[in-house]
């Protein structure tokens, strides 16, 4: 009863890490589009001449959000990295726990 229980864990704990591995990829592709949205926007506003004297504060303005969007996608690079860890980790736990339990199965046969 006890190697049910525990094969039942491992097989959600792989399951748990595929998951993970997904969410992983979503995390590091979902940011792709705004760094080029806000870099067209920026391209856009300096290069609108009826603005005037707010030019300087346009280019500091963007400066500013591109610096701001690197610090974002550094965060997500390194969250897509935790993710792949712990996906890597609970495969390999959940992988250990299933070929255990089997063994103890086969012990128990």
């Amino acid at each position: 009863m006890i190697v049910r229980k525990i094969q039942i864990t491992a097989l959600l704990m792989l399951l748990l890490s595929g998951v993970c591995a997904v969410k992983s990829a979503t995390v590091l592709f979902s940011g792709d589009h705004l760094g080029s949205r806000v870099e067209n926007a920026c391209f856009g506003l300096a290069t609108d001449h009826s603005m005037g004297s707010n030019e300087q504060r346009v280019a500091e303005s963007c400066q500013a959000l591109r610096k701001e969007i690197h610090s974002l996608r550094e965060a997500q690079i390194n969250g897509f990295l935790w993710l792949l860890v712990v996906a890597g980790a609970l495969f390999a736990w959940g992988s250990a726990l299933l070929v255990w339990s089997r063994a103890a199965n086969r012990a128990v046969d």
